[in-house]
């Protein structure tokens, strides 16, 4: 134990050091590093579709649609990694816009159902009750 222990801290100090000095070098392996996790996992899901096409699953498709368009994804990150780069920002940015918006949704929601709550205080207890409309 206090061997791998060990051996994790000084890698881990050694990795951060890395991350540190060369963050460019690092910048530019991560999309190729998700490139070939995606194409692994992608050629991995269209042996999934043709197991569920030869077991007569009726989301084959979905599945074999779904794979393709992960080792294409794949593809691309792994020929062109600032392409890659580029449109894990713009994703993000886009779960950001969606987030904010289900955000403000659900504050406009909470708000209307506390409306029809109170807190009352009995002795060190607080209870929450909904009013009577």
């Amino acid at each position: 134990y206090m061997n791998l222990t060990m051996f994790t801290s000084i890698f881990s100090v050694v990795a951060g050091l890395i991350i540190i000095f060369n963050n460019r070098l690092i910048v530019s392996i991560i999309p190729l590093f998700i490139g070939i996790v995606l194409l692994i996992n992608g050629v991995y899901k269209l042996q999934l579709a043709y197991l569920l096409k030869t077991e007569n699953e009726h989301y084959w498709l979905f599945e074999l649609i779904y794979s393709i368009l992960i080792v294409c994804c794949g593809i691309i990150f792994i020929v062109n990694p600032f392409k890659g780069a580029q449109a894990i920002t713009e994703m993000i940015g886009i779960f950001i816009i969606i987030y904010t918006i289900f955000d403000i949704i659900s504050y406009f929601v909470i708000r209307k159902k506390v409306k029809n709550i109170t807190v009352v205080k009995r002795g060190n207890i607080k209870i929450i009750e909904q009013k009577e409309d």
